[in-house]
């Protein structure tokens, strides 16, 4: 029986998306297209790509780039890095097996549909958390094991888009070294492989957002202004104060997590201060504020209910 092979991959959640969705339709929402016009369309048609979360099977020496790229990390970051690394390794030998027995559905289902299955599964365990928060509950996080599904989420909704993957290897492409023959073999690495390292780093992400939200827990920003939350291709962004002004895809050295849930409320969890309560209502220069930092740190397009808002702040989205 031959699988159905999944073509058109969101790199922004769908449902999350449905929270933008203007009056009046009950699946649009406004946005910047890739022309620069603000339209309005489906979110089952904006951000998103065909085949964009490919799985390429690991070839021989992949497996030792792998293991000197994971071999810097923490223990415990390691420790779970070598479980997914297992994991890729078995896939990439299930595909090529199903080379040599020519069962092609078999091939196109590794290569297409495992990680985009992956995403599905991880936005699948957090939905009863996101169900909660989007209620405005300000105890949707207390239970331990939804704490955890929601921290993987949150991570994979910053590492799973355009941006990271297009600024990271970019960047690579800037690095320079006497040994051009290896490091173009590392930068080859790294564009062939990204799907796989974004899957490791979120998995390393999460674990470090789960221990923020312990110490220091989280708010629920309530906004009720004229100038309602937009979101954007990078959903999850990085507010502290002193990191907005440095370069995106700079290592941040310090994290105030900001995560626009609807045009009224946003998910804050900041490290540069306490929280001292679990949710309050922001002025309308506040909303501005946040809304214009996640213009500013769009990769290509911002997301709204109303098209006045794309009207202003499509000029801080450097295309």
């Amino acid at each position: 029986m031959n699988v159905d092979i999944k073509k058109k991959h969101h790199y922004v959640y769908r449902k999350y998306l449905e929270s933008w969705v203007r009056d009046g339709s009950e699946t649009e929402v406004y946005y910047l297209s890739k022309k620069g016009k603000i339209s309005s369309d489906s979110v089952t048609g904006i951000l998103r790509e065909d085949y964009f979360y490919k799985f390429n099977p690991l070839r021989s020496g992949d497996k030792e780039i792998f293991e000197l790229y994971i071999s810097k990390f923490s223990p415990v970051h390691w420790k779970s890095s070598v479980e997914l690394l297992n994991f890729f390794l078995m896939l990439s030998k299930g595909y090529y097996l199903s080379c040599d027995i020519g069962d092609k559905n078999l091939q196109d289902s590794i290569i297409n549909n495992t990680i985009e299955d992956i995403q599905s599964s991880v936005e699948l365990d957090a939905l009863p958390s996101l169900k909660k928060l989007w209620r405005g509950d300000l105890n949707a996080l207390d239970d331990k094991e939804e704490r955890r599904k929601f921290c993987l989420f949150l991570s994979f909704q910053a590492l799973r888009n355009k941006g990271p993957r297009d600024e990271t290897i970019a960047r690579l492409g800037t690095i320079k070294h006497e040994n051009t023959i290896l490091l173009e073999r590392s930068n080859l690495f790294f564009e062939r492989n990204w799907n796989l390292i974004m899957i490791m780093l979120a998995s390393n992400m999460a674990k470090n957002i789960f221990d923020m939200l312990g110490v220091g827990g989280y708010c629920l920003l309530k906004n009720s202004s004229a100038k309602p939350f937009i979101t954007s291709d990078r959903p999850v962004n990085n507010v502290h104060p002193d990191e907005v002004v440095k370069p995106a895809g700079t290592e941040p050295e310090s994290i105030d997590f900001y995560y626009p849930l609807s045009p009224g409320l946003a998910f804050y969890m900041p490290e540069s201060k306490p929280v001292t309560q679990k949710s309050r209502s922001i002025t309308e220069s506040e909303a501005d504020r946040l809304n214009t930092l996640v213009a500013k740190a769009a990769f290509k397009t911002i997301v709204s209910n109303n098209e006045e808002s794309i009207v202003r702040y499509k000029r801080f989205i450097k295309r």
